[in-house]
């Protein structure tokens, strides 16, 4: 177990991939060029040779729009690839010793890109891609350059993130290590991809690249006590993603950056999938849903301020308590208890049943719900169903003085009665028919 630190040092290289063409190739023949499900299909004409061949691919990778056949050959292609912002992070050009072999060399060092070539032929004509250098670079997690031991982190390593900008963005640990992380709040760069990728502002498209560090239980650690936003200088970072599956993890966010949105709707986007994990959220801007494919399975959720979001992210019979800040829960699962001391609660498509929703400061917003079992609304907060979309079914609520419940538009289906304990109806609104009696309790 060793405390290595990310330093960003790494000298960038490009990536270049080589389109082999050769043996044998007629009219009507085709080449297909793929890079994240984008597909760039040159039609072989006349243009049969393999120095032919390779011209069209170039020139179709190259072009604004598709090669139409009036050039040098009749060969054709159905797009250009500067259409795509996949294909225009790189440029085709011959290898000027090999006139039958592409290069696809990637604009900027440092970024890699993920190309696959297929072709359909009559005879025998082959169009094989290769790798001829990877990308590597600053922003690269597995090479060692970037980290203050030397070398890439092993199992029980404690990563830490501190006093720099440079962001971790490729060769992410896909599934098969287990560190624990470290981010200070002095630390600004990015961990992770956003969903969608704006580095040419014209050409946005979907991120096909791997996006979270996947960590899992391959050491020996038995809590893994992730950490962000250590510290009070800084402004952190504007987007983490961590997935760490089987292992029980205890992460604390102390603070965030500030979420930006084109990079993500929230800061840190957490998934951990061991049943007994728990989330204290101090600030901060945190998304602890179901993400990556993977279902957040936290059983405890404190938050004291900032704003939080979660979609299927807590496990059955699962306790939220929300100090501060604006909370968002939605899910299937049932939610053994929710306790609301102060600021924000928005209920959205929350199916699962909630057993006890206690509002003791705060506004609880009803937007999307099943069922709530028991219901408190104790002085000083508000149960808001003005803006519910459909019905929802409250067992039991006490509405206790200074507390406000708002449902004038009777989206409650109460299966038994609400219980009020003061008389002052401008913080008591119930639709015309309630279905059950109302106790007014003195």
């Amino acid at each position: 177990m060793a405390t290595i630190n990310w330093i960003g040092n790494a000298h960038a290289t490009k990536q270049i991939d080589t389109i082999t063409v050769a043996d044998t190739w007629t009219a009507a023949d085709t080449v297909t060029l793929t890079m994240n499900g984008k597909d760039i299909i040159i039609t072989i004409g006349d243009g049969t040779t393999t120095a032919q061949v390779a011209e069209s691919i170039r020139d179709a990778w190259n072009a604004s729009s598709r090669i139409d056949g009036t050039g040098s050959n009749t060969n054709t292609s159905n797009a250009g690839g500067q259409e795509f912002g996949e294909f225009s992070e790189a440029t085709a050009v011959i290898y000027p010793t090999a006139t039958s072999v592409v290069r696809i060399i990637g604009n900027v060092a440092g970024r890699p890109f993920t190309l696959s070539v297929a072709q359909t032929v009559a005879v025998d004509g082959t169009a094989t891609e290769a790798t001829a250098q990877a990308a590597t670079g600053p922003w690269h997690w597995n090479n060692g350059d970037n980290w203050s031991a030397g070398a890439v982190p092993a199992n029980d390593d404690v990563c830490v993130f501190r006093d720099n900008d440079v962001p971790v963005k490729y060769g992410l640990p896909n599934g098969s290590l287990e560190v624990t992380i470290e981010q200070w709040q002095s630390y600004t760069g990015q961990i992770g991809l956003p969903p969608i990728n704006r580095d040419n502002a014209s050409k946005p498209y979907f991120e096909y690249r791997q996006r979270y560090v996947r960590l899992d239980d391959a050491g020996t650690g038995t809590n893994i006590a992730h950490r962000f936003g250590i510290g009070h200088t800084g402004t952190g970072s504007s987007l983490i993603n961590l997935k760490h599956s089987t292992l029980k993890c205890s992460p604390i966010v102390f603070n965030t950056g500030s979420a930006q949105q084109q990079l993500s709707q929230y800061a840190l986007n957490i998934c951990c999938t061991a049943n007994t994990s728990t989330l204290d959220i101090i600030n901060g801007s945190v998304d602890y849903s179901s993400q990556d494919g993977s279902t957040s399975a936290f059983v405890t959720v404190s938050q004291v301020a900032g704003d939080s979001r979660s979609v299927s992210g807590t496990v059955a019979a699962a306790a939220i308590t929300i100090g501060g800040g604006t909370a968002l829960v939605g899910g299937t699962a049932a939610i053994s208890a929710i306790t609301l001391r102060g600021g924000t609660l928005r209920l959205e498509s929350q199916s699962g049943t909630i057993t006890t929703l206690n509002a003791n400061g705060g506004t609880v917003l009803c937007i999307n719900i099943g069922t709530i079992t028991a219901l408190l609304v104790n002085a000083g907060s508000t149960f808001d169903a003005r803006n519910a979309v459909a019905g929802f079914i409250l067992t039991q609520g006490d509405v206790y003085p200074g507390g406000r419940f708002l449902d004038p538009y009777r989206k409650m289906n109460s299966a038994s009665s609400v219980v009020q304990l003061h008389f002052d109806t401008n913080d008591i609104q119930f639709g015309a028919t309630v279905g059950n009696p109302i106790v007014i309790a003195t």
